[in-house]
């Protein structure tokens, strides 16, 4: 599901898979500025063809901190290392609120702080 609000919008993927991502990152026009990350970030998520179609700037990712850091999300937090992309954990984070604004998108996380997987 794609939201657009201000000229800014926000793709939401549920648990979008390999197949599917591939198909939509060739099909349709996903581009976005905030991606909720499909499948918690892990394996078995959407393709980086998937991640470069969206190209977003900022990512929202539902995972704890536990899965976020382990390998089984490796490929889908240095993709976004290598970008340069925001993301907002909610293992990290808790609840973080999206508010649209004339001038952007501000993010409010419940717990300000920087994601450390060590």
């Amino acid at each position: 599901m794609m939201l657009q609000q201000n000229n800014r919008k926000i793709l939401f993927t549920g648990d979008l898979n390999q197949k599917l991502g591939g198909w939509l990152a060739k099909s349709k026009e996903i581009q976005a500025d905030i991606l909720k990350v499909p499948h918690h970030g892990t394996e078995g998520v959407a393709p980086n063809s998937f991640f470069e179609a969206v190209s977003p700037n900022y990512a929202l990712v539902p995972s704890p901190k536990q899965l976020w850091c382990s390998k089984r999300s490796s490929r889908i937090r240095n993709w976004f290392a290598r970008k340069k992309t925001p993301v907002f954990v909610n293992g990290f984070h808790g609840h973080v609120s999206v508010k649209f604004t004339e001038s952007g998108v501000e993010f409010i996380p419940e717990i300000p702080k920087s994601i450390t997987c060590n």
